[in-house]
């Protein structure tokens, strides 16, 4: 049912995303203004997550948001087996989905391992790149977590170095048998064939992966939070802010959440018979505790088990086999069943017709034989004997009239039967209607979200355009086509612009504000200085003035503008209301009602 889903909303996405390129054709450094800020540069990475199912990524995906990291905008729904969240990306599962489907695998059955390269076209590119420029010009550094990953990191290599951004890898270790019990759990897996697709997994990749990958091991996560984290800061070279990272072990980090806890020695005891997946463990085990493993225990740790992959390929066969044959068999089934209704029914049908025909031959007969009584009782005692006769004729006949008659009240029942049964169709194709109606209401819910962001993004534009920068960007544009005689001819971020202004006006939409800017708030902070001379030199003190500094270089415009409102609250020029009339005392207020609200406010009332 979720394949579908992707199906149907990705022509939407497709056109969304469209709109989002027309930006993509103007210089690197605008698309950085318009994305982030309009004095702020910011440099493309990719993040990729990679580790087996069930091990632990989620937790690890969620943690990246505290060094500014965005996850996309399409997440899977939370389940029972995870609550708090898988962190996918909906449009990134799909292409890993669609690119193991054309090399003829499954998450759970990676034929293609051992057996060919993985191999992609052009159309598995150009969609990824589609997606991914449109995911980051709204989160320059991305993080991206789907197990899939492990199979598919050449592919992704070959996006990212397409699109010229840079590429981070991000290992996660969770010993191999608490991962295949929580297989078993969730999937129905047996503990060895959980095993063997846990090989594969490792197996691909660490032959894509270099011994010094940078590694997180799950249960070290859940044990000491806070030196994961700061491992973490360390690899990206990026500040952990304590108030953040407090915030994400508070609400987001539980040890309930582990299931499952073995250590080494139990996976020895229980893949004895499986030595490359016991290497993968001990390598993955060491980096994850920034121990040195050796490049070639690294190439050895990612030999795939020839048995235990025939093993797992072997069950997923059977598996799927079952499945096909229950299918064919139901569906040979239904169709036999439906034959033969159609046959009874057409059957009953004749049998009545043939019996309501006989009916009147028979009230015909006995009128034709009353009629003769009438006639040979006028007749002498010569003519007695062939009336006895002609009685007995009677009176066979009425036996006859009363059996076809019990027979056709019979035949009356069985079309009863078939009435009703025809009603639990109708009942039933009923259901299958509001089914479909729900569905319809969940592509509208759709359409509105995707409403939603091309307002966002048009806006955007529309505050780039009306901004310092923009008026700049204008003018410049306006003198070289002037200089270069092609006044008139409009560039494509001109239609960019015209689109949006055109989406605001077809929608009675009110334009967005201009964006702020550093040099604005830099202005208030000197304007309320300048008012407040004495108290501004008695508060003023080096440390204060080295933090006004820093403030200003590393906050963006925006937390910038709260900064100052909140510290210089009378350097900011208060807008006035504009004055309304009053409200009638017989007013009374009338508001629109319905089904499907968009916003819900809430307004206390005191006394």
């Amino acid at each position: 049912m979720n394949f579908n889903r992707y199906r149907r909303y990705q022509a939407a996405l497709i056109y969304w995303t469209w709109s989002c390129a027309i930006l993509r054709l103007q210089p690197h450094s605008l698309i950085q203004l318009f994305v982030n800020s309009p004095t702020e540069t910011t440099s493309r990475e990719l993040l990729l997550i990679c580790g087996m199912h069930r091990s632990g990524t989620s937790l690890v995906t969620k943690c990246f948001e505290v060094f500014g990291y965005g996850l996309g905008e399409t997440l899977m729904e939370p389940s029972e087996d995870n609550p708090k969240g898988f962190f996918e990306d909906l449009d990134v599962v799909y292409i890993n989905d669609w690119l193991l489907r054309d090399n003829g695998s499954y998450w759970d059955a990676p034929v293609f391992l051992n057996q060919k390269p993985l191999t992609w076209e052009d159309q598995h590119l150009d969609a990824a790149r589609e997606i991914m420029a449109g995911k980051m010009g709204r989160s320059p550094r991305l993080a991206v977590k789907d197990p899939r990953v492990c199979l598919l990191l050449p592919f992704w290599r070959a996006v990212a170095e397409s699109m010229g951004i840079a590429l981070k890898l991000c290992l996660v270790y969770r010993n191999p048998v608490d991962i295949a019990a929580s297989l078993e759990k969730r999937n129905g897996l047996p503990q060895a064939v959980g095993l063997a697709l846990i090989q594969s997994y490792w197996s691909q990749l660490l032959r894509d992966t270099e011994a010094e990958s940078f590694t997180v091991s799950y249960d070290l996560f859940l044990e000491n939070p806070g030196a994961t984290l700061d491992r973490i800061s360390g690899w990206l070279g990026r500040p952990l802010e304590p108030s953040r990272a407090e915030l994400f072990i508070g609400d987001f980090m539980d040890l309930g959440m582990r299931h499952h806890s073995h250590g080494l020695k139990d996976l020895q005891q229980m893949a004895g018979e499986l030595p490359a997946l016991q290497s993968a463990a001990e390598v993955l085990d060491q980096r994850s505790r920034d121990a040195t493993a050796s490049q070639t225990d690294w190439d050895s740790a990612s030999a795939l088990e020839t048995r235990a992959f025939s093993e797992l390929l072997a069950h997923q066969l059977s598996d799927r086999l079952a499945l096909l044959e229950a299918s064919i068999a139901r569906a040979d089934l239904l169709e036999i069943e439906h034959a033969q209704r159609g046959f009874e029914i057409e059957d009953l049908a004749r049998q009545k017709a043939d019996r309501e025909s006989h009916i009147g031959v028979l009230e015909d007969r006995v009128s034709e034989v009353r009629e003769e009584l009438r006639v040979s009782q006028s007749f002498a005692s010569e003519r007695v004997q062939a009336l006895e006769k002609t009685q007995k004729d009677f009176e066979t006949v009425a036996e006859k009239l009363s059996a076809e008659q019990e027979r056709a009240g019979k035949l009356a029942d069985n079309l009863n039967t078939e009435r009703e049964a025809n009603l639990k169709r109708q009942q039933a194709l009923e259901a299958t209607q509001r089914k479909l109606k729900d569905d319809l209401q969940a592509l509208q819910t759709r359409a509105d979200w995707l409403f939603s962001l091309l307002k966002a993004d048009y806006g955007r534009l529309l505050q780039y355009e009306q901004s310092f920068l923009g008026r700049l960007h204008r003018f410049g544009r306006r003198g070289y086509r002037l200089l270069t005689l092609q006044r008139g001819r409009a560039t494509a971020y001109d239609d960019a612009v015209a689109a949006a202004n055109t989406f605001f006006n077809d929608h009675d939409l009110a334009t967005p504000k201009t964006l702020p800017s550093k040099r604005r708030q830099i202005l208030a902070m000197m304007r309320y200085t300048l008012a407040h001379p004495v108290s501004s030199l008695r508060s003023m003190s080096p440390a204060r003035f080295r933090k006004v500094l820093s403030v200003v270089r590393s906050s963006d415009a925006e937390d910038l503008e709260t900064w100052v409102e909140a510290r210089f609250p009378e350097a900011q020029t208060p807008e006035r209301l504009p004055d309304l009339p009053p409200i009638p005392l017989d007013e009374v207020l009338a508001f629109p009602e319905t089904d499907q609200p968009l916003v819900s406010i809430l307004i206390p009332v005191y006394n």
